[in-house]
């Protein structure tokens, strides 16, 4: 089996991001308001600076690690040195944390489907940057920046009346 350094640099290499899916609509209240069909200030700086997802197919990891895919083997010593994040894994000491759990679901853990068929997990799944608070950071450091350049957040512009039109 190959090492965990070995399993992340085939991730990386192997790896497509998810695409991003912008924001289709307005809210009826948006709507009645007058907004334009534009993504908010907010929507759009995700877009540029959030935590996209990783996927490599499971089957070509699978004949990577000459196995089948078990997340406690394979991804949980990546997910645990910080080198890449996999969403909805517990941690220690929560009932989802425990060995027994773990045991139980190591074979689903950590993948993802294609909701379009009704197949197995299809793909593995993961974010490289493993901190949330580096990319709240990251965040709050664009949003302040964008505000410094006169953009604004969400919501409708709201123009003045001039004091004559009054």
């Amino acid at each position: 089996m190959p090492t965990s350094d070995e399993i992340l640099l085939f991730l990386i290499k192997n790896a497509v991001m998810d695409p991003f899916l912008p924001v289709e609509h307005l809210t009826a209240q948006q709507r009645a308001d007058g907004c334009p069909e534009t993504l908010p200030l907010h929507d759009l700086l995700l877009r540029l600076s959030g935590p996209p997802r990783y996927r490599v197919p499971l089957p070509l990891f699978e004949e990577f690690v000459g196995e089948k895919y078990n997340f406690e083997t394979h991804i949980r010593p990546l997910h645990e040195a910080g080198h890449i994040r996999c969403n909805g894994i517990a941690e220690e000491g929560t009932f989802y944390g425990t060995p027994r759990y773990r045991e139980l679901f190591a074979a689903t853990s950590g993948l993802v489907s294609d909701y379009s068929t009704t197949e197995r997990p299809t793909w593995v799944a993961f974010h490289i940057r493993a901190s949330e608070k580096a990319f709240l950071t990251t965040f709050t450091q664009v949003l302040e920046n964008a505000q410094t350049l006169g953009l604004r957040g969400r919501g409708m512009l709201r123009v003045q009346k001039k004091a004559s039109e009054s």
